[in-house]
């Protein structure tokens, strides 16, 4: 290889992985996917045990989640509503259909703080709101996001219910 092609070679491959990564998203978070699959677990065991139906994993609803998260950890808020990356302020709503998930009823939990399943769980129980929301028996699918900011861990749990007569959709197998 001559020098020159080399060089060239050399400046292509340097190139690429700098200018190729993006910087503005967070690090991934390791165990990201099992935390998840414990945050949905944890869920699901505390409706069996109040006898609430449990919920099915959507991988729509997933989408929508983890953007949000990622939108929260990006500017370092916590609310239902969101900053900008969804056009006019998202809501929970506007995010699953934007995702492709057609819904009946839908709500949503956030939290922005400990990157522990168990505490993060606590605390939406420990809400009446949240614990309501939680537990309501209406919901069918979850989608949950987490996503770590530069000093906390930001997760969303979006509940839904599909309209009556409406498929589940496709199974993504994200467990």
């Amino acid at each position: 290889m001559s020098k020159g092609l080399f060089l060239v070679f050399a400046w292509l491959v340097c190139a690429t992985t700098t200018f190729g990564k993006n910087s503005d998203l967070p690090p991934e978070i390791p165990g990201e996917q099992q935390q998840i699959d414990r945050m949905f677990d944890l869920t699901n065991r505390i409706r069996a045990e109040r006898r609430i139906p449990i919920l099915g994993l959507d991988a729509r609803l997933c989408h929508a989640a983890a953007v949000h998260a990622e939108e929260m950890a990006r500017y370092n808020y916590v609310s239902d509503r969101g900053h900008g990356i969804f056009p006019m302020r998202s809501n929970p709503g506007s995010r699953a259909w934007a995702c492709g998930y057609a819904w009946s009823a839908i709500a949503e939990t956030v939290c922005g703080g400990s990157s522990d399943v168990a505490s993060v769980l606590k605390s939406w129980l420990s809400s009446r709101s949240h614990a309501r929301i939680l537990m309501d028996p209406q919901y069918q699918d979850a989608g949950i996001g987490m996503a770590r900011g530069v000093t906390r861990t930001y997760w969303v749990l979006l509940l839904a219910t599909r309209p009556p007569n409406s498929s589940p959709g496709r199974s993504w197998n994200l467990r």
